[in-house]
């Protein structure tokens, strides 16, 4: 996918300020009843996991807790203190259904970016009560039913969980006292060495970083690069998830044969797909250490609404009505053109969805970064005047059929303006 630089965007995003869960807390995320009922599926579960599979690799003795909610922190939080490890029921409840989530997704063809929409809404936003993953999704109540995503599912899971383990006591064995950059790149590399020891694929880690990189501060969150070294020297603990990413994949590439050794279905074909598991999270890797890329991920969580995270591939879920032959009306593609301050115009790509009942017009707007909301009226000539809003800024609009190789037509602007913020050009799909 090709990054267009839409810098007037990403200046707006990068001034926003994360007033989400950092700012309010977590606490309620999951209520007691079902921390509960999900503390007897997983505890025995994640002690056998450590016993059986990795307590043989870890030269210190380590003991494993799963209360229901870390003691401070955020809920997804994973710990180690002293000499036990401590993985919350919410942390690990939250993993599941991501994970869980991104597999039903993918496997029914929808576009699974709107995971990393969910989880910057989280982090962005302030609520009232929290947006639960699976219902704002749309994901089925059981969606184990698949056989598919059953099996899958517990894979990315198990693996998530072990390297999760293995981490923490890493840091145990290691003797860590404190988080620091060096120490979680230590605790890492321990993790890894123990599935290379093991030779299993961390199939979970790539969803793991995903839920990190977006519920994290990242470069994308700050106005500058003096002002995001300034709170990595003063307030990071962490490593980036860039930089987490890349020391992995090349852990992974150096003989990857090891990783696959006890795998059941052990073969070339297995070795293969790690090499291409390792491509992909070079490349995540290079694209999260973009500070363009982190701005429009952050562009993207302030500005997208509950209501388009059910989302099919090309298509927003809520229904529109489709092949309609009024002329204001369905789904519009093609190009919004914007003038910069240098003089220069920028050209991104551009969707439109109309629905018009008499003269009222409302509708939806997407450029890739986020999703916008118009509303107005049409005149005897089905020109349109309208309002639009997209996150915090707001402006308007005139609409127009044209006479050209083109459908419709606008001119955008901000505030009280119809015309400084560019032109739209658009087709009929």
């Amino acid at each position: 996918m090709k990054l267009y630089h839409f810098h007037w965007l990403l200046a707006l995003a990068l001034t926003w300020s994360t007033s989400g869960i950092h700012a309010q807390g977590t606490k309620g995320f999951y209520d007691p009843g079902t921390l509960q009922y999900w503390q007897k599926r997983y505890s025995d579960n994640v002690k056998a996991l450590y016993n059986e599979e990795l307590r043989r690799f870890v030269p210190v003795n380590v003991a494993v807790e799963v209360p229901l909610s870390p003691e401070k922190g955020p809920f997804y939080n994973f710990y180690a203190r002293g000499g036990t490890i401590y993985l919350p029921v919410s942390a690990i409840l939250f993993l599941d259904q991501i994970i869980t989530a991104q597999l039903w997704l993918e496997r029914n063809n929808y576009e699974t970016d709107v995971v990393f929409d969910y989880l910057g809404m989280l982090k962005y936003r302030r609520f009232s009560t929290y947006p639960l993953p699976w219902p704002t999704l749309g994901i089925p109540a059981d969606p184990y039913k698949d056989v598919w995503v059953d099996n899958m599912s517990q894979e990315y899971l198990k693996t998530a969980i072990l390297w999760i383990l293995a981490h923490e006591a890493g840091h145990v064995n290691l003797g860590h006292t404190r988080s620091s950059i060096q120490n979680e790149l230590a605790a890492d590399r321990f993790a890894t060495n123990c599935f290379r020891q093991m030779g299993y694929i961390p199939k979970g880690m790539t969803i793991l970083f995903t839920l990190y990189t977006n519920l994290f501060y990242h470069r994308g969150d700050f106005a500058n690069q003096h002002a995001w070294e300034s709170y990595v020297k003063e307030n990071m603990t962490h490593p980036t998830t860039a930089t987490r990413l890349r020391q992995l994949a090349m852990q992974l590439g150096d003989r990857p044969e090891d990783f696959v050794r006890n795998l059941a279905n052990a073969n070339k074909n297995e070795t293969q797909r790690l090499r291409s598991m390792v491509g992909y999270m070079t490349q995540l890797s290079q694209k999260l250490a973009s500070p363009d890329e982190l701005g429009i991920m952050a562009f993207r969580a302030v500005t997208v609404k509950s209501a388009y995270l059910y989302r099919r591939k090309g298509k927003w879920a809520p229904k529109h009505r489709s092949l309609s032959r009024q002329p204001l009306e369905g789904k519009f593609s093609g190009l919004f053109e914007h003038t910069l301050k240098s003089g220069r115009i920028e050209k991104v790509p551009l969707t439109v969805y109309l629905q018009k009942e008499g003269t009222r017009i409302a509708g939806t707007w997407d450029i890739g970064l986020g999703t916008g909301e118009l509303q107005g009226y049409a005149d005897q000539h089905n020109t349109v005047a309208f309002t639009w809003k997209m996150g915090p800024d707001a402006g308007r609009g005139v609409l127009q059929t044209s006479a050209t190789n083109y459908d419709l037509t606008a001119r955008w602007g901000f505030a009280n303006s119809d015309d400084n913020g560019g032109k739209w050009y658009l087709v009929k799909d």
